[in-house]
């Protein structure tokens, strides 16, 4: 990442966009930053203005969205937006999916996101900006007003209980609950 220096482990925006175009194996870049309330180079907001205004206007189509309870309308949004979307996922309403990097989902078959679920692929922490896949396996559940955090893989079959806060992998047929999210005694398929 960086330039050629070996000393340079600092990510680049330019590092930050070849990933969310295409992670490969790697599930997380971190990139450090002065402050989570400064500028930076990783924020939309703060990109050049087309970029910008592209950002926004995808996000203010994704969200109203996202908010309905139609399914199909959703499904095909995010697919068009670089999502990878399985066959009989269900998006309950009023959930919200960070828009600015959507090619970094992907959620499988049979998948129900309960209502006003929060899904995000970026955040900021006080020193450092995350972006990270998102894969819901096979079969789970994402109940109600729970978070899935960047970087979080929920594996096939998995529960994770409504109001959760999920900041680590689920392993497939486990069921987690609280905040931070964990394994729920006798959960294991």
């Amino acid at each position: 990442m960086g330039d050629d220096n070996p000393q340079a482990l600092v990510p680049t925006a330019a590092d930050l966009e070849r990933f969310v175009r295409n992670p490969g194996t790697q599930r997380v870049i971190v990139c450090p930053i002065e402050s989570a309330s400064r500028k930076n180079p990783y924020c939309k907001c703060h990109a050049p203005l087309l970029p910008r205004l592209w950002y926004y206007l995808k996000a203010s189509l994704v969200e109203p969205i996202l908010k309905q309870p139609f399914n199909l309308p959703k499904i095909w949004l995010l697919r068009a937006y670089g999502a990878k979307i399985g066959k009989n996922v269900y998006i309950s309403v009023r959930v919200w999916i960070d828009p600015s990097h959507l090619s970094l989902l992907t959620i499988e078959d049979d998948v129900l996101v309960g209502v006003e679920a929060r899904i995000m692929m970026h955040e900021y922490r006080i020193r450092e900006f995350r972006a990270g896949t998102v894969r819901l396996g096979k079969g789970c559940l994402i109940g109600g007003f729970s978070v899935i955090g960047p970087g979080v893989d929920v594996g096939e079959g998995a529960t994770v209980a409504a109001g959760s806060v999920v900041g680590k992998d689920v392993a497939a047929g486990v069921t987690v609950a609280g905040n931070p999210a964990r394994p729920v005694m006798g959960s294991q398929v």
